[in-house]
C-alpha cells in the first residue's frame, strides 16, 4: 500500500479542521499503528478461515472515514487484508475507540435503519456501517492516486455523494477484486508487448487506467495513420 508510515492514535475529541496536505501523514500514520495491532491480534487468533488456511495476497486497504461536521480530518476506522482464497480479513475500531462525535453518528445511522438500541451496534464493524452511509471509503492505490490529482477533499465529496465508489460490495471480497485487477495488468501487459514490441515490465495496478487510456490512444493514432494511407 502506499501509504504507511509512524502512527498517532485518534482522540477522542476532534481537533480543529486539519489542512489538506497534512492528510496524507495523518493516513499513514493511522495505518502503521492499526497494522500493528492488526499483527498483533492475529498472532493470538491463528490462521484458519472458516475452515481454510489464510494466506494474505501482500496488501493493506484502510478504511478511511470522514465528515466535514462531525469529523474533519481522515479517520482510519479499519483495515481490509485481501486473501488469496479470493475472501478479506478485517481489523477495526470499536465503537468504544471512535471519536465521540463519530459514535454518535453511527448511533444515529444506525436508529435510522431501525436499530433502537446502541448496545446492538456491537453486531456491527464500524467500517461496514460508515461505508454503507457513503462516510467511508476503502481506498485503493487509484483512489491515492486520484487524491494526489484532485485532493483528499474532493476523493472524499466524490464518495459521499455517489460519484465515486467507495468499494463496498468488495469489501468481504477484496481477494477476488484484487485478483481480477490483477489480471487486467496482465493482459493489458500482453497487449502492449503485441503492439510495440517492447515489455512495459509489471503494471501497478492503480497505474492501470493510465496505462489503458496510453494503450487505447496510441491506437487510436494508428487507426488515423492506417486510414490515411489508404
Amino acid at each position: 500500500m502506499a501509504i504507511m508510515s509512524e502512527n498517532q492514535t485518534p482522540e477522542n475529541e476532534a481537533p480543529e479542521i486539519l489542512p489538506e496536505e497534512e492528510w496524507e501523514e495523518l493516513i499513514r500514520n493511522q495505518i502503521k499503528e492499526m497494522s500493528c495491532d492488526y499483527r498483533e491480534f492475529h498472532s493470538f487468533t491463528g490462521n484458519n478461515f472458516q475452515g481454510m488456511v489464510e494466506e494474505e495476497m501482500g496488501w493493506i486497504l484502510p478504511v478511511i472515514a470522514y465528515d466535514d461536521e462531525r469529523c474533519p480530518y481522515p479517520l482510519v476506522v479499519g483495515l481490509v487484508v485481501p486473501l488469496k482464497c479470493g475472501y478479506s480479513r478485517h481489523f477495526h475500531l470499536s465503537k468504544e475507540e471512535l471519536p465521540i462525535p463519530m459514535a454518535d453518528l453511527m448511533l444515529e445511522i444506525l436508529q435510522a435503519e431501525g436499530f433502537v438500541r446502541f448496545g446492538g451496534s456491537a453486531d456491527f464493524h464500524t467500517s461496514e456501517v460508515f461505508l454503507d452511509a457513503n462516510i467511508a471509503l476503502l481506498m485503493t492505490e487509484e483512489d491515492y492516486l486520484f487524491a494526489q490529482e484532485f485532493g483528499w477533499l474532493e476523493l472524499m465529496h466524490q464518495v459521499r455523494t455517489g460519484r465515486r465508489s467507495n468499494h463496498r460490495l468488495a469489501f468481504n471480497y477484496m481477494g477476488d477484486y484484487m485478483t481480477n485487477v490483477m489480471r487486467s495488468a496482465r493482459i493489458l501487459r500482453k497487449r502492449i508487448r503485441r503492439q510495440s514490441g517492447e515489455d512495459p515490465g509489471q503494471i501497478p495496478y492503480g497505474e492501470i487506467s493510465e496505462h489503458q487510456e496510453q494503450f487505447d490512444g496510441n491506437e487510436e493514432t494508428d487507426d488515423e495513420f492506417d486510414d490515411s494511407e489508404d
